[in-house]
Protein backbone atom coordinates (compact mmCIF):
# COMPACT_ATOMS: atom_id res chain seq x y z
CA UNK A 1 0.00 0.00 0.00
CA UNK A 2 2.82 2.37 0.79
CA UNK A 3 4.37 1.68 -2.60
CA UNK A 4 1.16 2.86 -4.27
CA UNK A 5 1.34 6.16 -2.43
CA UNK A 6 5.04 6.52 -3.19
CA UNK A 7 4.48 6.05 -6.92
CA UNK A 8 1.52 8.45 -6.97
CA UNK A 9 3.51 11.13 -5.11
CA UNK A 10 6.50 10.63 -7.41
CA UNK A 11 4.29 11.12 -10.46
CA UNK A 12 2.58 14.15 -8.91
CA UNK A 13 5.85 15.82 -7.91
CA UNK A 14 7.61 14.90 -11.15
CA UNK A 15 10.19 12.53 -9.70
CA UNK A 16 11.22 9.47 -11.70
CA UNK A 17 9.40 6.21 -11.06
CA UNK A 18 11.55 3.10 -11.07
CA UNK A 19 10.32 0.30 -13.38
CA UNK A 20 11.06 -2.22 -10.63
CA UNK A 21 8.63 -0.39 -8.33
CA UNK A 22 5.87 -0.59 -10.95
CA UNK A 23 6.53 -4.31 -11.44
CA UNK A 24 6.44 -4.94 -7.69
CA UNK A 25 3.21 -2.99 -7.42
CA UNK A 26 1.61 -5.01 -10.22
CA UNK A 27 2.68 -8.30 -8.65
CA UNK A 28 1.35 -7.16 -5.29
CA UNK A 29 -2.05 -6.34 -6.75
CA UNK A 30 -2.22 -9.66 -8.60
CA UNK A 31 -1.51 -11.52 -5.36
CA UNK A 32 -4.11 -9.43 -3.55
CA UNK A 33 -6.74 -10.17 -6.22
CA UNK A 34 -5.98 -13.91 -6.11
CA UNK A 35 -5.70 -14.38 -2.33
CA UNK A 36 -8.06 -11.86 -0.71
CA UNK A 37 -11.66 -13.12 -0.75
CA UNK A 38 -13.14 -9.71 0.06
CA UNK A 39 -11.28 -8.16 -2.84
CA UNK A 40 -12.45 -10.98 -5.13
CA UNK A 41 -16.07 -10.24 -4.19
CA UNK A 42 -15.59 -6.54 -4.84
CA UNK A 43 -13.83 -7.26 -8.15
CA UNK A 44 -16.71 -9.48 -9.28
CA UNK A 45 -19.28 -6.89 -8.22
CA UNK A 46 -17.49 -4.04 -10.00
CA UNK A 47 -16.68 -5.79 -13.27
CA UNK A 48 -19.27 -8.54 -13.71
CA UNK A 49 -22.01 -6.08 -14.76
CA UNK A 50 -19.97 -4.72 -17.66
CA UNK A 51 -19.97 -8.01 -19.55
CA UNK A 52 -23.73 -8.07 -20.01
Amino acid sequence: MALTYTIVVNIFVGLPVQPVAVAMLAIGYVVMIKRNTLFQELWDRWFSGRRK
